[in-house]
């Protein structure tokens, strides 16, 4: 399935002052997207949105879901192939036992923070209030209930909330790529761009996460976001 789907969960009083923020930017997200006091869709040739009201979000279409061929692969092996030059790359592990091993790129003015723990096996830090974050985190779920899970937990405590959702596959694994806004007032809050891909191993599948966050209108989240969450290299544990 391709094509673009957008959903914002909001109260209903406050529905219309939260329309922009949902919107996006056009090169990412459709062109029209509806929001009342009541559920509703709006489908175009493209993409299909939904709005509504409170906390409980509509399902997702499930989007960048291919047939991942399962074969026996060796400690170590590499199943996708790094950044190469001249992109800056770091290392994302969690060290856990038959856990896959990361390596991204890494946007100009991004620095290593805080040292992993549990499921987050890097954390940067950048510009203008910018933050990344590569977590690799064990799954039982296939992945479009896995990207579902996912999309849930991402926008879950947060008032005022959207996501679009873009297929986003990494080289023969399901992946999609989430972009939206989270705040618990309009007009504030974070904007936040994450790719997700599910991966099979010998030991059980996983769910690795990019996540991009800064700032409502951060100017540098796009130019990071083109470079961070591209193309990423897997090393099975």
């Amino acid at each position: 399935m391709s094509g673009t789907i957008i959903r914002c969960a909001v109260l209903a009083a406050a529905a219309a002052a939260l329309l922009a923020g949902c919107g996006g930017k056009a090169d990412d997200k459709p062109t029209s997207t509806t929001t009342s006091t009541t559920p509703s869709t709006t489908t175009t040739s493209s993409a299909t949105s939904s709005a509504a009201s409170g906390s409980k979000m509509p399902d997702l279409p499930v989007y960048g879901v291919v047939e991942t061929t399962k074969r026996a692969v060796a400690v170590g092996e590499q199943v996708c192939d790094p950044p190469g030059p001249p992109a800056q790359t770091m290392t994302a592990s969690t060290g856990a036992p038959g856990s896959p091993t990361v390596v991204v790129a890494v946007p100009d003015g991004f620095n290593q923070a805080a040292p992993p723990s549990g499921d987050v096996a890097l954390n940067l830090t950048g510009p203008d209030g910018l933050t990344g974050t590569v977590r690799i985190s064990p799954t039982h779920l296939d992945a479009g209930a896995a990207f579902q899970q996912y999309a849930d937990a991402r926008t879950a405590g947060h008032e005022f909330n959207s996501v679009s959702i873009l297929p986003d596959e990494l080289c023969g694994y399901s992946g999609q790529k989430l972009m939206g806004v989270l705040a618990d007032k309009p007009g504030s809050g974070n904007d936040y761009a994450d790719r997700v891909v599910h991966v099979w191993t010998n030991n059980g599948d996983y769910l690795i996460a990019l996540q991009l966050q800064g700032p409502a209108g951060s100017k540098g989240l796009d130019a990071a976001k083109s470079v961070l969450l591209g193309d990423f290299g897997i090393r099975m544990g």
